[in-house]
């Protein structure tokens, strides 16, 4: 009988040991299928990538010269001689002013001349005369020194009436009004038979200069500073980029050439100069400039792996068994889409594509690895 209870005891027993190890194998069973039950989610490689990044900024275009055009003289408008838009050189006829009055003047001054040439010369003649007669002992030294002052005035008066002559000519001239420079002309809003004068508020027109334009713009002190440092910002070497109103890039780069001497209420303005040949840019036009401010092999990422806590950036980076962990990086814009990462993601690293407002710090997830065009 004890026998007997003996071996059902170490049947029992076996039995148990069976099912220990049973429920040993379920349990494995158990914790491999935890393992790979993460959620699946998207996820991308970080690789390096030879990039060059552009910082953008507001511009205001104008010309090398925009130059105000006035009369020099009064009087009445009698042509005008271009259109508004024309492209004009040096010396072109833009405006006429009745000459009438001036040619009149010219000539009563010329006249003028010719009378104080003919006062002179008499007076010359009479000088030497006298000097004669002096030096024979026939007239006094005050004969002599009459003679002497009528000659000085008459000369005198000649060098007046040739200077009234001179300007007489000269205005003449200024009724025949003609461009400074190459340009554009402006906006003409005067008509003919206007009277205009010197003192007019606003100029006939304006000739803007437009060979070269120059794309005026401000850089925070932050900015400027970094550019400084990391020797980015320099006169006559840093390139820039001429993005048109409607997005479209200018074919011509364009170089800093100035940058202005004072920093005012944070800021500071910086000029860069464009080549326009061919006219395209106009005064007054509008546009953004690019300033390269990185360039290399550089990590980039998408925007959507992104999240952002009190203004810092973070990424859910993937180990290698599925636990995420959050990191904060440092980035910097590169497309609309993408970020290049300044510190905090190297190359060969796995973080986490998008949904990551339902990831959270230690999970883990089952990753599907997506391609990544920025």
């Amino acid at each position: 009988m004890h026998m007997r209870n003996s071996k059902i005891r170490k049947a029992d027993i076996g039995h148990f040991s069976l099912l220990v190890l049973l429920l040993l194998f379920a349990s494995c069973d158990n914790v491999k299928d935890d393992t790979s039950s993460g959620i699946e989610t998207p996820v991308v490689k970080v690789e390096d990538r030879k990039i060059t990044i552009y910082r953008k900024y507001p511009v205001v275009l104008e010309g090398e010269a925009d130059i105000d055009v006035r009369p020099m003289v009064n009087g009445y408008l009698q042509e005008i001689c271009v259109d508004e838009g024309d492209r004009v050189q040096k010396g072109d006829i833009l405006f006429r002013i009745e000459p009438d009055i001036f040619q009149q003047t010219l000539m009563q001054t010329e006249a003028q001349l010719a009378s104080a040439k003919a006062n002179m010369e008499k007076a010359r003649i009479e000088l030497e005369n006298t000097k004669s007669l002096y030096s024979s002992g026939v007239v006094s030294e005050t004969v002599l020194l009459n003679a002497t002052a009528d000659f000085n005035t008459a000369t005198a008066t000649q060098k007046e009436a040739e200077a009234a002559v001179a300007k007489a000519r000269k205005e003449l001239d200024y009724t025949v009004i003609r461009a400074s420079s190459d340009g554009l002309v402006g906006s003409i809003k005067l008509r003919i038979g206007t009277r205009i004068s010197p003192e007019m508020s606003e100029p006939l027109t304006q000739l803007s200069a437009i060979d070269k334009m120059r794309a005026y713009f401000t850089l925070s002190e932050t900015d400027y500073l970094e550019l400084i440092d990391n020797g980015l910002l320099k006169v006559d070497t840093t390139e820039t980029v001429l993005s048109l109103a409607n997005g479209k890039e200018y074919p011509q780069k364009g170089r800093i050439d100035a940058i202005n001497g004072m920093m005012k209420n944070g800021s500071i303005r910086i000029r860069a100069t464009f080549g326009n040949a061919d006219m395209r840019l106009l005064s007054g036009s509008t546009g953004t400039v690019s300033i390269p401010v990185m360039a290399g092999s550089l990590p980039v990422i998408p925007k959507s792996s992104t999240f952002k806590t009190q203004d810092k950036n973070f990424v859910f980076v993937v180990s290698e068994n599925g636990i995420v962990s959050t990191r904060g990086i440092i980035v910097e814009n590169y497309t609309t889409s993408s970020f290049v990462v300044k510190s905090g993601l190297r190359a060969g690293e796995t973080v986490v594509l998008n949904g990551t407002n339902r990831i959270t710090d230690g999970m883990t997830i089952k990753p599907i690895i997506k391609s990544f065009n920025p």
